[in-house]
């Protein structure tokens, strides 16, 4: 009689874990993108957006460049400590640390969207943002869409 109480006690348990999992949904860190926010901005040098964004997983940063006067541009992951950024390396002026990785930059086109894969989240940064760069020596003027957090597929940048 005991063990057949136990036996149901733990039937039912076992039974509203699994309802409880099919109504609540299970999470994993990567469940959701952040908000894709539109930026505009001048380089001929790395310039970095003038603000960075939460990051709050490991996964790949979006860019989708809208607007480009040359056919490519360079970009750079970054991760900042805070929003607007603190010196992280005092070997240079930087106001935000390039992330470590395979390369200091990836090359990305117009009308593309973009996984730009970076170790931020991993290197304990609290904050993303994306640099550009011209890929010529001239000035060029960027508009387009980006996010520190993104689970989509999209081009590998590279």
């Amino acid at each position: 009689m005991k063990r057949k109480l136990i036996k149901r006690l733990v039937s039912l348990v076992l039974a509203a874990g699994i309802v409880g999992a099919c109504i609540f949904g299970v999470q994993a860190s990567n469940y959701t993108d952040s908000t894709i926010t539109y930026f505009e901005i001048s380089c001929s040098e790395f310039t970095p957006l003038p603000y960075a964004r939460n990051k709050t997983d490991d996964t790949s940063l979006y860019l989708y460049i809208t607007g480009l006067n040359f056919t490519k541009a360079m970009v750079q992951a970054r991760g900042a400590n805070t929003a607007y950024g603190i010196t992280l390396n005092n070997t240079s002026n930087e106001t935000y640390s390039l992330s470590r990785g395979q390369c200091d930059f990836v090359t990305c086109r117009k009308d593309i969207q973009y996984s730009v894969h970076s170790l931020i989240y991993e290197d304990n940064y609290s904050y993303a943002t994306l640099a550009f760069r011209a890929a010529y020596s001239a000035n060029d003027h960027l508009t387009g869409y980006w996010s520190p957090d993104s689970i989509g597929s999209y081009t590998d940048a590279n």
